[in-house]
């Protein structure tokens, strides 16, 4: 007895499904690769959102103990009052000096 082979007929519809099965896997690889795009640059985001809020949050410290210092220091405020606006004590003289002109075209030449 000899067995004869058959061949199996493919029904059309397989190779549809086959088609359909690998686009939809496509657009959903296509999605989450620009899903993660999108976290990284969130992230990103964040991270330098964060540094300017930490930048932010210094200064703040610095000038809320620049404040302390001007309404408690009275040494500081004469310190500020003497260098920014040339303010000087009762009694106190002030001699400027200054240098020759030969002496400071040779300064200014020397930088």
């Amino acid at each position: 007895m000899t067995t004869i082979k058959r061949k199996r007929k493919r029904k059309p519809g397989w190779y549809l499904l086959v088609s359909l099965v690998f686009v939809i896997a496509l657009y959903f690889f296509y999605n989450s690769c620009r899903n993660i795009k999108e976290i990284v640059r969130l992230i990103r985001m964040k991270h330098h959102e964060e540094k300017v809020l930490l930048e932010a949050q210094k200064k703040k410290n610095a000038l809320q103990r620049e404040k302390e210092r001007l309404l408690n220091d009275s040494t500081y405020i004469e310190e500020i009052a003497r260098r920014e606006y040339g303010m000087i004590r009762k009694g106190e003289e002030i001699f400027q000096i200054s240098l020759p002109d030969s002496e400071k075209t040779e300064k200014n030449n020397a930088r």
